[in-house]
């Protein structure tokens, strides 16, 4: 008798299961678990084991051999919270200033000619550029005058800066987000319960802008050079200390080889210092900013229950197994910015919904750690975005000469996730560790319409923009300090990336479960 109970309880278990990878493996797989930025990929709400959903108290039944339990019903986590980065890894895994994820500014590339277009033509925004530099530029030779003449090459894509110095700029940005986020739990009828997670925060980014001209070098003009021909007068700023064996232009048909140091200090001077005049022309901001306003909100109806394995057997190692799947809906409540504003950040996902599901499962070894394994992907709904910068040659790297409205469908996110958790491994105090792998796919864009034919927009510099991956580690910890209330703390810290910010989240909270 006792072992047809046991192969009953098995089946059961197994039967859970096998139910949940059909379920997963039938339907679409959409969540809304990462985000579609990366500047804050995997936000956490709560320092309370994620994989919880209510089941402490039913968990501890199983464990202690109660008679009966007391099923915890709502539970609420009140975090504040501090984000920063001052780095991240761009596209080719190289850590960089976060300005540069995507490539230094190129800003020669400004004035090349459309990539599909007439060469020989002189586009609007050449033209507006060439008025706005020569209103302002030295009283000296008009700046057009020089970059269609003596210094043509410079505005030549043949001649570019293959180390990427001449005509560039390293922008060092300051990324920093704090807030106040909101995390509810119901159980709405066991094993079903409900989870609502949102947030109000203040974002901020501060540019600042490093010409990297005078450090370009070439046989013909060392780094250092100035206009007077004088190698004691340097074009750097103060503290600069030229290293030509370090920084060599080993392309010889750069600009600065084939007109010498004129042309550099023409760049300096007449077009790298005037990168404000250059930005206003484009009707673009590159002023620090700020914003605030509600997070995108996030609501989860998830189903999960705790099976018994080898409860009633004295020769294998009793555990809990709980496998669990959510239903998601990710709703833009966050604010998004005006895109021509270079360093605003959305505090949700661009104004994209989501739908989607997750499935995992957990591993409750009695008395000593519980284990999981969690696997979701995300899928957000298309949006019509306008006045989105749109570069018109495939080089073109941080600010772009036309704009557009395009419809945007987001790439695939997706993310598995490994976990440890140990409750009260420490008298009441509780701690879990995270391993979280994300993704996101390339997006698809659909130019509605533009500031100059669309044809001549490249696409591909975009699409290969759109496409990230940050792996992060998660550590929280909590002290139950009555059996209904507890303090928290949660550290994020990022792991592997690829065009993705070097974000760290610290997070205090208080926790109640009722």
């Amino acid at each position: 008798m006792r072992n047809m109970r046991l192969c009953a309880k098995l089946f059961m278990s197994f039967n859970a299961l096998i139910h949940v990878l059909v379920f997963l493996t039938s339907m679409p797989l959409f969540a809304p678990i990462t985000n579609l930025t990366n500047n804050d990929v995997y936000p956490m709400y709560s320092p309370v084991f994620p994989c919880d959903y209510l089941t402490r108290n039913e968990r501890y039944y199983y464990i202690d051999g109660l008679d009966s339990f007391c099923q915890e019903r709502f539970q609420i986590a009140i975090s504040p919270f501090r984000q920063s980065a001052d780095s991240g890894t761009d596209i080719c895994k190289k850590k960089v200033p976060l300005g540069d994820l995507t490539g230094r500014w190129n800003i020669p590339a400004l004035f090349y000619p459309q990539q599909y277009g007439n060469p020989e033509e002189i586009t609007e925004v050449q033209s507006n550029l060439f008025a706005a530099l020569d209103a302002v530029g030295p009283a000296t030779e008009p700046v057009s005058t020089d970059l269609t003449t003596t210094c043509s090459a410079i505005i030549n894509p043949l001649y570019s800066d293959i180390e990427h110095r001449f005509g560039f700029f390293d922008v060092d940005i300051k990324y920093r987000k704090y807030g106040l986020r909101f995390q509810f739990d119901f159980l709405l009828y066991d094993p079903i319960g409900l989870r609502v997670q949102t947030g109000f925060a203040t974002i901020k980014q501060i540019p600042c802008f490093t010409d990297l001209t005078c450090s370009a070098t070439g046989l013909a003009c060392p780094a250092g050079c100035s206009s007077s021909g004088s190698p004691d007068i340097s074009c750097c700023e103060t503290g600069y200390t030229p290293d030509a064996t370090t920084n060599p232009c080993v392309q010889n048909t750069a600009c600065i080889d084939i007109y010498g140091c004129y042309c550099k200090q023409i760049m300096i001077d007449k077009v790298m210092k005037q990168i404000e005049t250059i930005a206003n022309t484009l009707n673009m901001n590159i002023d620090r900013m700020q914003s605030q306003g509600f997070e995108d909100t996030r609501v989860t109806l998830f189903f999960r229950r705790p099976y018994a394995i080898n409860a009633d057997r004295d020769d294998w190692h009793f555990f809990l197994c709980t496998p669990y799947i959510t239903l998601d809906a990710s709703f833009p409540t966050g604010k998004t910015p005006n895109p021509t504003n270079l360093f605003a950040v959305p505090l949700g996902n661009k104004g994209h919904f989501g739908l989607g599901t997750t499935g995992g499962v957990t591993f409750d070894f009695v008395k000593t750690v519980e284990i999981g394994f969690e696997f979701n992907v995300t899928q957000f709904f298309p949006k019509t975005h306008s006045c989105v910068p749109a570069p018109t040659y495939i080089t073109q790297a941080g600010i772009y000469p036309e704009t557009m409205t395009v419809k945007v469908s987001p790439g695939l996110n997706w993310n598995a996730v490994f976990s440890i958790n140990a409750y009260h491994f420490l008298s009441r105090i509780s701690a879990f560790f995270q391993y979280v792998f994300n993704g996101h796919d390339e997006d698809c864009f659909k130019i509605c319409s533009a500031t100059t034919d669309p044809a001549n927009i490249s696409l591909k510099r975009l699409v290969e923009n759109s496409k990230w991956e940050s792996n992060v580690v998660n550590v929280g910890m909590t002290y139950d300090i009555s059996p209904n209330l507890a303090l928290g703390f949660l550290w994020q810290s990022p792991s592997a990336r690829r065009n993705a910010y070097k974000s760290t989240t610290v997070m205090l909270s208080i926790v109640g479960t009722f």
